[in-house]
């Protein structure tokens, strides 16, 4: 009895299937935890995603209307139709979210933000309001919109930078190409005021051949050719049509956009020839317009810069500013110089261009790399009189109301007209200083009302190449030169190379276009969002 009691094994089986099923169904449990918190995990990641998609809906939505209205960001922000944005400095409580179509979960919400340092007034209504002015940069002329997105409790905020599409998105930039009017003989300039202040799509008469013997047609524009050895190294942008004589090339690669406002080619020829457009082509472009003076920067002289009255020369050097030769600041980076009593404020085209004592023109001209950031702005012209240059951390800006010239002084010898390359030939215009032979000048160059041009560029033997590193904007196209079924005869092969870094920086206090696009500058995303 007592050995069958042993041998039996009734309850053990029990117990140890028990046991399994509770291993069993830890492990289920433990299992199922661990999928769980991968799925909370992947959960978030997705949302996470979502807050940054609606973000950037904000952002496409903001840039929608500034391309619709370029006035957009003067309107007063209110949470309407109208202007469905909210107000500077609303609370995150107080935030307008606006649903994405389709996505019920998904939405946005967007605000102005103001310029560092300024202090807004409330701003009531939808009409435009010029107190909200503040939003922009004075220095950079750009603008900040925070947009933040939110799905399903989690938030993501995108700050997007705005700047209008300026000048300073060109290596070059002509609104005629066509010479100044002021450019002609005297008795010529009203014909070429009347003739030739047109775009050539609208019936401008053209003179192929450049002029011999000093002379000019009563009737005909004259319009500078590029021409076989010019070299464009980045993007450019006529509100006209180029002339073409040879084979220029235009454009580094596909990503520089070679606008032109006429219908297509956007170009007309000159002498049976094949332009090479490195970069991409585009017609029918948008007009950019000149801003009517640079005037506003003598205020900004005046408040913290530097403001200078008559003809001056300046040197620079490092971050060192020689004004004849005293040594002068300016804090905020813009010298402007004014007129004083001046009576020749016209473009003479005489071997001696010399204006009155009291007239606002800036000599100019750097013994050294200049390494501070600087715009000198100009009531009458600036006169590059030697190599201007700076360090890659640095701009420099030239803003004339009227001409930005290269100086290039010529004399008389036996009849024949001869670069005046020493200071022993060189007339009176500025002592010292003679023609240059490959001149360089890193700048971003804007003449408000006239044109980038060589002084006496049809007199003289030819003098090299004139290297431009930075951006050139000009109301007329300036001649450099001439040139002879696309040979240089006189003055400089163009060999201009924009300067990247005005994409993202400008000089001080730069001018824009009026009326001009917008486009996005950058974007980052702030942490934590709004």
């Amino acid at each position: 009895m007592l050995l069958n009691r042993l041998r039996s094994e009734r309850g053990f089986t029990t117990v140890v299937v028990m046991v399994v099923l509770l291993v069993g169904g830890l492990l289920v449990m433990a299992s199922f935890a661990a999928s769980d918190g991968d799925t909370s995990i992947a959960r978030h990641d997705q949302y996470y995603k979502q807050a940054y998609s609606a973000a950037e809906a904000g952002i496409n939505f903001y840039y929608y209307q500034l391309n619709a209205d370029v006035n957009y960001w003067t309107k007063c922000p209110a949470a309407t139709t109208a202007v469905p944005v909210n107000p500077i400095s609303t609370s995150s409580n107080n935030q307008v979210w606006r649903s994405l179509p389709g996505n019920a979960d998904a939405s946005y919400s967007v605000e102005v933000l103001p310029a560092s340092g300024t202090t807004l007034p409330a701003c009531t209504g939808t009409a435009p309001n010029k107190s909200i002015s503040g939003v922009i940069d004075s220095t950079t002329g750009t603008f900040k919109v925070r947009s933040t997105g939110s799905y399903r409790g989690v938030k993501r905020s995108i700050v997007a930078t705005f700047k209008r599409k300026g000048f300073l998105d060109f290596l070059w930039f002509t609104n005629y190409e066509t010479n100044d009017p002021a450019t002609y003989p005297t008795t010529q300039q009203a014909s070429a005021s009347t003739n030739c202040v047109m775009y050539y799509r609208d019936g401008r008469p053209n003179q192929v051949v450049v002029d011999t013997a000093n002379s000019r047609n009563n009737t005909n524009c004259q319009d500078p050719d590029f021409i076989t050895g010019d070299n464009f190294q980045g993007p450019m942008h006529t509100n006209d049509e180029f002339a073409v004589c040879g084979t220029p090339t235009f454009g580094r690669f596909a990503a520089d956009s070679i606008e032109m406002s006429a219908n297509s080619p956007g170009w007309h020829d000159d002498c049976n020839s094949v332009p090479n457009f490195k970069g991409t082509k585009v017609t029918k472009a948008p007009i950019l317009t000149m801003p009517p003076s640079n005037t506003s920067l003598k205020t900004v002289a005046q408040n913290g810069g530097l403001l200078l009255t008559g003809t001056q020369h300046i040197t620079l050097s490092g971050n060192t500013i020689t004004v004849g030769s005293t040594t002068m600041t300016a804090p905020n980076g813009v010298i402007y110089v004014q007129n004083g009593t001046c009576t020749t404020t016209g473009y003479d085209n005489t071997e001696a261009y010399v204006h009155d004592a009291g007239c606002g023109d800036a000599w100019v001209h750097s013994t050294s790399d200049v390494t501070s950031d600087l715009t000198i702005a100009t009531d009458n012209d600036i006169i590059v009189d030697g190599d201007l240059t700076h360090d890659n951390n640095t701009e420099i800006g030239l803003i004339a109301n009227n001409f930005v010239r290269l100086y290039h002084p010529v004399y008389q010898n036996n009849g024949n007209w001869v670069n005046a390359t020493t200071a022993a030939n060189e007339p009176a215009a500025d002592p010292g200083r003679g023609a240059m032979t490959d001149p360089t000048v890193d700048a971003a160059i804007l003449s408000v009302t006239h044109s980038w041009i060589v002084d006496n560029w049809q007199l003289g033997a030819p003098l090299g190449t004139l290297n431009v590193n930075g951006a050139i904007a000009q109301k007329f196209r300036g001649p450099v030169g001439t040139h002879q079924n696309g040979s240089v005869k006189s003055g400089y092969l163009k060999n201009y190379v924009y300067d990247d870094d005005l994409r993202f920086r400008d000089p001080p206090f730069f001018l824009d276009p009026v009326q001009a696009s917008w486009r996005i500058l950058g974007e980052n995303e702030q942490v934590a969002a709004h």
